[in-house]
């Protein structure tokens, strides 16, 4: 296995810096295929053997990566945008840490979801990083069976054989024949009923026999998720541990409802589970892509939701439509700033803000997009909100000075949260260092 190991948002690296020189043309060529595919597209047609961690509202034009070429192969470089992971194609791993991993220690990735989905990290400390990712996905089981829960159970219509003598159904002539002949009192019959047992249900119980047999299994039996686990339990009389693969099979294609999205994202984690050895031991001559992967972007988004709540600050929902505004006043054109509060409209970016010289060279189409949220909203003040490393080489600034705006007035700022850098591989040395640079970084934000 070749692995190339990237961070996110590099404007470009030479391959050849990551590879051995005579394996280079092999890599390119292999590496084209996946090159400048939209991840949604990618995930389509790779039969769910990637996981992606995301609201898939804002994935539709991302890449994992891309190629640029100059004349030469040794001038090929690969870039990233806001997608960290990993992927595998063709005995190539790709490993993408956030820009302030150190070393092969991604803390603030793992901060980040620890933060966002409410997980203990103490346990993984010591784990390989894909392996952490892998664990990741059983931590984060609990949150999405929750979520799912929120709509009540999944029920769906099944078919189902029985043979005995309460005919509710279909005869089945040639199981009758087969089996009832001579006629003892008992009939072969199909019948189609709306169920609590079905496939996605089944899926879920057998991620669950899955964690209750390794060793995070006590995550099942906190008081709030035990009560999800048995009713899921009650509800697949039908689970055999025998027909795992048939499940899995089963649910390679994604369930949709209207009504129960969440369990579409609860599906799509056990899937990543139970198929995670055929992930991590993809070989050399396996043409299928497989890949944990996260949206980074999102997930500093909802990061910053955690900051930002206790101020009064709400954050808007893309799927639920909670707080979104309107261009016109008869309630058309909806628009989703990613927060505001009585005064202040704030907008989560990811990327590097801190190179510019000032608000003013921000780019255009963000500039004109926290304008329209301040008018539609009537605030007065919009901030740009991004992460800047805290190291000894770092060149970002952390703030750039706001700017009034002419016209209806207002002004524009941005603020960055310094990221530490922990000279040891301790993440609870990292976790201090962050709380003591969030605390910073609310004081300037609300220092008025």
């Amino acid at each position: 296995m070749k692995t190339i190991e990237i961070k996110d948002n590099q404007d470009g690296v030479l391959l050849k810096d990551k590879v051995e020189n005579n394996d280079l043309l092999d890599v390119i060529k292999s590496l084209q295929d996946i090159s400048l595919i939209p991840v949604k597209d990618l995930l389509h047609k790779c039969n769910r053997n990637v996981f992606l961690l995301s609201n898939e509202d804002k994935i539709e034009d991302k890449f994992i990566f891309w190629l640029s070429y100059a004349n030469e192969l040794e001038k090929c470089m690969i870039h990233t945008g806001n997608i960290a992971g990993f992927v595998e194609y063709k005995g190539i791993q790709i490993d993408i840490t956030s820009r302030f991993a150190n070393g092969k220690n991604d803390f603030f990735l793992h901060y980040m979801l620890s933060k966002v989905f409410n997980i203990n990290l103490t346990n993984l400390q010591h784990s390989e990083e894909k392996d952490k990712l892998f664990d990741f996905l059983i931590f984060l089981f609990p949150y999405y069976l929750k979520e799912s829960f929120k709509k009540g159970i999944f029920r769906r219509y099944e078919r189902f054989s029985y043979n005995d003598s309460h005919l509710k159904g279909t005869i089945d002539i040639p199981r009758f024949v087969r089996k009832d002949i001579p006629f003892l009192g008992k009939i072969a019959y199909n019948t189609r009923e709306y169920t609590a047992d079905n496939i996605l249900t089944e899926l879920v119980r057998h991620t669950i026999e899955y964690i209750k047999v390794g060793r995070y299994k006590s995550i099942l039996v906190n008081s709030e998720i035990s009560k999800y686990v048995k009713s899921i339990i009650e509800s697949t009389p039908s689970y055999s541990k025998n027909k795992r693969e048939l499940i899995i099979n089963r649910n390679l294609k994604p369930i949709r409802h209207p009504y129960y999205s969440e369990w579409t994202d609860l599906q799509a984690i056990c899937l990543a589970i139970l198929r995670h050895r055929k992930i991590r031991y993809s070989g050399e001559n396996d043409n299928k892509v497989h890949g944990i992967l996260f949206d980074v972007s999102w997930l500093w988004e909802e990061y910053l939701s955690v900051l930002l709540k206790p101020r009064g600050v709400h954050h808007t929902h893309n799927r639920t439509g909670q707080g979104r505004c309107y261009l016109f006043n008869d309630g058309s054109a909806p628009r989703y700033p990613d927060y505001y509060s009585a005064d202040k409209v704030f907008d989560a970016k990811y990327k590097r803000l801190g190179k510019h010289d000032s608000i003013s060279s921000i780019d255009r189409d963000d500039m004109h997009q926290m304008i329209t949220y301040m008018h539609c909203l009537k605030k007065k003040s919009g901030v740009f909100l991004y992460p800047v490393g805290n190291g000894r080489n770092e060149k970002e600034k952390d703030k750039l000075e706001e700017k009034s705006l002419n016209g209806f007035g207002g002004s524009v700022g941005a603020y960055g949260l310094k990221i530490p850098s922990c000279d040891n591989d301790s993440f609870t040395c990292f976790s201090n260092l962050m709380k003591e640079s969030e605390d910073e970084f609310i004081s300037r934000l609300f220092k008025n």
